[in-house]
């Protein structure tokens, strides 16, 4: 018997990941000189070579071919590599350009996203008490948009970008590493051709005297690589709403490092808009736990 229960292990991960998610914002500020695409084509590029490694040492090479088996599978791959490298993306420019706040608001509405495709497309089932957690979260979302007047764009893209990333993931019959490493091997021809670029323009922030901003971009695949793994390990192992739950904390921690350490504005209407968005967390953990003690 493993001494470690699938869902247990399933829900450690998804708290670790969820925790080095809500704290990268402090990297993606300090190696904020470099620009968001020059930032992303380093966390794919790194990335590679980082899950190349532990594919190769894990002996998992046949896991990794048996992605590119079907078409069906290749498609999925390709799907679930826009999705992700759109949320990287999405994300990083929110920090670089003072939007931590708001990227913050996107990762709490993910759970509304995961919950609906779950109902979809898995069949997972939406009790009342959820429901209700949900309207919740729906309204701050609507106050967001009545208070601003403009839809929170940056929210949503990474809401709906990181949703249905999990779902794709969640359905497709892969091993968590091989399926990270197929992404990035994907990826990395437009991230390689884009660093190339910049480097011939002179534009490149990499290797350009500065010690500390080059040894952190080349960290970027170890940020990029661990929370990923267990985010996925996570969805494979447990039903997409309760990652969804798990996942407010990286937003929670997110929220804080932008107030706090960013100093971003957090006025009666944000906290109107959080306000709903935690009440509904509150119910939604209650509701969870009445009914695993049923």
């Amino acid at each position: 018997m493993p001494l470690i229960s699938p869902k247990t292990g399933g829900i450690a991960a998804a708290f670790v990941a969820s925790g080095i998610w809500g704290l990268s914002g402090l990297y993606f500020s300090a190696v904020s000189e470099a620009s968001a695409f020059e930032i992303l084509s380093h966390r794919i590029i790194w990335s590679v070579f980082l899950t190349g490694a532990l594919v190769w040492g894990l002996q998992r090479i046949d896991d990794f071919r048996a992605i590119f088996a079907t078409a069906a599978r290749r498609r999925a791959l390709i799907a679930s590599a826009v999705l992700i490298a759109a949320n990287w993306l999405t994300f990083i420019w929110a920090i670089v350009n003072g939007h931590a706040l708001e990227a913050s608001l996107g990762y709490y509405i993910v759970p509304l996203i995961m919950l609906g495709l779950g109902r979809i497309f898995l069949a997972e089932q939406i009790r009342y008490g959820q429901m209700i957690a949900l309207l919740a979260v729906a309204a701050g979302v609507a106050n967001e948009v009545i208070t601003f007047g403009k839809m929170p764009w940056v929210a949503l893209i990474i809401a709906l970008s990181f949703a249905t990333y999990g779902l794709v993931r969640k359905t497709v019959p892969t091993d968590a590493l091989a399926g990270l490493t197929a992404e990035c091997v994907v990826l990395a021809p437009l991230a390689a051709g884009y660093l190339v670029y910049l480097s011939v323009i002179g534009e490149i922030a990499f290797l350009t005297g500065k010690t500390q901003l080059t040894l952190l971009l080349s960290a970027a695949g170890v940020l990029t690589t661990t929370p990923l793994l267990l985010f996925v390990i996570a969805t494979k192992k447990l039903p997409l709403g309760v990652v969804g739950l798990i996942q407010y904390v990286n937003p929670s921690l997110q929220a804080c490092v932008a107030v706090w350490v960013f100093h971003e504005s957090f006025g009666m209407a944000k906290f109107v808009t959080f306000g709903l968005i935690w009440l509904g967390l509150a119910l939604y953990s209650f509701e969870g736990h009445r009914h695993h003690r049923a």
